[in-house]
């Protein structure tokens, strides 16, 4: 277990933010210490208000590259940041081979479709587009709607199906 320093909260190992304060809680000291960035509060249907609207993502000069972190394999994949990066699951029958292939880290298991997710980039900055997948994609807790774009920002927790993925940018 991991205790947050900031609210005492204990979390599971592997973690990487508290989910009472938004605290990093990255093993290494000398990383600058960060907060989740917080979402409005989600309608009665669960979904998050309208995406993009009202939220302002760091410009898509900062990011060169993408760092997604897969907590329950411990994988790290950095890809080059393009229009468009898709996430989901291989298969090699039907020609499938997402940008992001989720397959070796549980993804199967987890509720990960084929064609799950893709990272855009739009003029407000980089936004998550769910796939009309079958379990759903969240960001930073909150179920997204499908096929509209929802604004990331560094250090933001997507969940596809039950995979929880942290996005960092890198330069």
């Amino acid at each position: 277990m991991i205790t947050c320093p900031d609210c005492q909260l204990e979390e599971l190992e592997g973690t990487l933010f508290c989910s009472n304060c938004g605290a990093a809680l990255l093993a290494d000291e000398n990383q600058a210490r960060t907060r989740a960035r917080p979402f409005s509060k989600p309608d009665q249907t669960g979904v998050s208000p309208a995406p993009l609207v009202g939220k302002r993502t760091q410009p898509v000069e900062v990011a060169r590259r993408l760092r997604f972190i897969i907590p329950l394999s411990g994988r790290q994949v950095v890809l080059p940041l393009g229009d468009r990066l898709e996430i989901g699951r291989s298969d090699p029958r039907r020609d499938v081979k997402p940008d992001l292939d989720l397959s070796q880290d549980g993804g199967a298991e987890a509720g990960v479709s084929r064609h799950h997710a893709a990272i855009v980039q739009t003029a407000q900055g980089l936004a998550v587009m769910d796939l009309d997948s079958v379990n759903g994609t969240w960001v930073n807790k909150y179920r997204i709607p499908p096929r509209l774009p929802f604004a990331v920002d560094n250090g933001d927790e997507l969940k596809l199906g039950e995979l929880v993925i942290h996005l960092f940018y890198e330069g």
